[in-house]
């Protein structure tokens, strides 16, 4: 934990949620409360890493303990950030939280733990990762989800175990990645609905910006349409990186 930046906007009731169990487990040690909100902040290049202490919403109130990078893979920057630009991938952050976080998601009734794709601010060639609880502010103030990732977040091991993969097509919630997460390392993860609208320059950005060399890429065969396949395998021929078609 001491090799990493741990913050959480002052306006996010999760965020302080989990930021005051980690006070409280840690004592002296305390996450940088940052006064605005961190979707739209601008960190500098190069600096971090950064463990970001966060919400998620959602409107189907999806009960869940997630993960995820940030970066925004096409015009588009509705929250945060700018457009086709993406943050540094953690793979070993990723999956030894993950590991950290499964064990214990037993103890909250009909919560699932569950990656997220590669979406929203802040973007940069800086290394960030989300740790969030989701969905509403019920979930948000449950001290049992905050002492669970703030457990996580203080003792986590980082991984090593699997190759390093960039993952591609599948819904938001990325269960098709989730659970590849007991076989590989994840990096950044491409969902179907961005896939028409990216480009080449920021599908190799997202290859490139990872803390760990991404080994291959992972098609989600049957979450994407012929042409969006035709066109993500075209884009690791002209990246030079190897893919592999997952069904």
């Amino acid at each position: 934990m001491k090799n990493f930046n741990l913050i959480f906007s002052s306006s996010d009731i999760a965020g302080r949620n989990i930021a005051e169990k980690i006070a409280e487990a840690n004592g002296k040690f305390k996450p940088k409360e940052i006064d605005a909100n961190i979707l739209y902040e601008n960190f500098e290049v190069g600096s971090g890493p950064y463990i970001v202490l966060s919400r998620h919403s959602s409107e189907k109130r999806v009960k869940a303990l997630t993960c995820h990078f940030p970066g925004n893979w096409t015009g588009e920057a509705k929250y945060g950030g700018k457009p086709r630009e993406v943050c540094v991938a953690m793979p070993n952050v990723m999956k030894g939280m993950a590991n950290a976080i499964k064990k214990r998601i037993g103890e909250l009734q009909d919560y699932i733990f569950t990656l997220e794709v590669t979406h929203h601010g802040p973007t940069g060639n800086f290394p960030m990762m989300f740790v969030e609880i989701g969905s509403c502010e019920e979930d948000w103030k449950n001290d049992k989800a905050a002492e669970i990732i703030a457990e996580a977040v203080s003792g986590f091991e980082e991984s090593e175990e699997g190759e390093v993969v960039m993952g591609v097509g599948g819904p938001h919630y990325a269960p098709d990645f989730t659970r590849l997460l007991e076989k590989y390392r994840i990096a950044h993860i491409i969902p179907q609905h961005a896939v028409d609208g990216l480009e080449l320059e920021t599908f190799k950005m997202g290859v490139e910006r990872s803390t760990e060399k991404v080994d291959k890429v992972l098609i989600a065969w049957k979450g994407l349409s012929a042409p969006q396949r035709e066109k993500i395998m075209g884009f690791c021929n002209e990246s030079g990186i190897d893919f592999v078609k997952y069904r």
